[in-house]
């Protein structure tokens, strides 16, 4: 494969990979969310930590938006057409799934009610 496609493939690659975590939410985390009554309920838990890590799995919506768009531009800017943008963005979405495992821990000790 000629080389001036391995970087826009890796940014594609990021994107796809990163649409992993909002579909696991969309088809499994809302319904444990409003199954549970210590979560959802009526009186569930709508505490400030649970509600702002709640916002980051909202926000792996956007992860694949910037690998997307850099891996557009890597084809006609020789700026975005290198390793370190690639393993930056990797990193960031990194982080964010990271914080949003501890999300979904959070749920499941809640849901489950440990």
């Amino acid at each position: 494969m000629d080389q001036k496609f391995l970087i826009p493939l890796a940014y594609f690659f990021l994107a796809f990979c990163g649409l992993g975590i909002p579909l696991a939410h969309w088809g499994f985390g809302e319904h444990i969310i409003q199954g549970s009554p210590r979560v959802g309920g009526p009186d569930g838990l709508y505490e400030a930590g649970y509600i702002g890590l709640r916002a980051i799995g909202f926000l792996a919506w956007f992860l694949p938006v910037p690998a997307l768009l850099a891996g557009s531009l890597s084809f006609c800017c020789e700026k975005f057409h290198s390793f370190e943008g690639v393993c930056f963005i990797a990193m960031a979405m990194f982080i964010c799934a990271s914080l949003d495992a501890i999300h979904c821990l959070l749920l499941l000790y809640f849901a489950v009610g440990a």
